[in-house]
């Protein structure tokens, strides 16, 4: 039994052990379903709407049933939270379509299955700056990969075959930059912030709050591509993701002078102070 020993099975809390085998679900026979990874804070789960509506534009995509409201869902978590009395941890939705049917000559779904599990929340990772790498990705890009989507053998390959560094930066075969296989990436320049631009970028959640607030940080943001003759050319770098927030960079494997410094510090230390009040307007 894992330390929660509480999940949710469409909005149902559940003993995990009441969890039934998945052994016939799509989504973990194809990887065909959606996930979102986020943060619970002070007993509230951060983002939760802008977690959601990802959740809700990837089930268009990939056309399935998506009954619940985000009302109805917040009140889960939060009898989730309360059941295994968590104040700090990590929240994993699974969204698929449900089990196969016999005959995959027509794919048609009638169900659907929303798995909420919890798992210790660790910041020892992004406690210190990262030292990254920057270099081609090892299996091609395409559209779908912007999808938050079960399959995620890319990522996991990117990051073993960088074992030496905490994180990638990867950039495709016309030596454009895309993102980590678990953050987005900024750069800075002056007090400008740039970010790349692909139809292959998974658009986070803090990289999207961070530019939808752009004005309370005291910079500017352009979304643009970004190659990788251009990277020396910018003075700082940090990643975001959903469970780090903004995270410090150490050192860039061919880039020595890029790293995290004062304007990356203060994005830091502003967006964490506007969660704080998110989170708690929410109690």
């Amino acid at each position: 039994m894992s330390v929660f020993p509480y999940c949710a099975l469409n909005l149902d809390i559940v003993s995990e052990t009441d969890i039934p085998a998945l052994h016939s679900d799509f989504g973990f026979l194809y990887g065909y379903g959606l996930f979102e990874t986020i943060l619970i804070q002070n007993r509230r789960p951060v983002f939760l709407e802008e977690h959601i509506e990802r959740l809700q534009k990837g089930t268009i995509i990939l056309d399935f049933p998506f009954p619940y409201s985000i009302q109805e869902i917040r009140e889960s978590i939060n009898q989730l939270i309360e059941k295994n009395d968590v104040e700090s941890a990590i929240l994993n939705l699974y969204l698929t379509p449900g089990d196969r049917q016999s005959n995959l000559a027509t794919i048609r779904f009638s169900g659907h299955r929303l798995i909420a599990v919890m798992r210790p929340l660790s910041r020892d990772y992004y406690s210190t700056p990262l030292e990254i790498v920057i270099r081609e990705e090892s299996i091609q890009r395409i559209k779908m990969d912007s999808l938050k989507t079960m399959a995620c053998m890319k990522n996991m390959l990117e990051k073993k075959l960088s074992k030496a560094y905490d994180d990638v930066i990867l950039f495709d075969d016309k030596k454009q930059i895309l993102e980590t296989p678990t953050a987005n990436v900024f750069f800075v320049k002056g007090t400008c912030l740039f970010t790349p631009k692909s139809p292959c970028i998974v658009q986070g959640v803090v990289a999207n709050f961070i530019m939808k607030n752009i004005e309370s940080f005291g910079v500017d943001c352009l979304v643009q591509e970004i190659f990788l003759n251009e990277v020396s050319q910018f003075d700082e770098v940090f990643l975001t993701n959903s469970i780090g927030g903004v995270i410090f960079v150490k050192t860039v494997n061919e880039f020595p002078e890029l790293a995290s410094r004062k304007v990356s510090a203060r994005i830091k230390y502003i967006y964490n102070e506007m969660v704080k009040t998110h989170t708690e307007s929410l109690c």
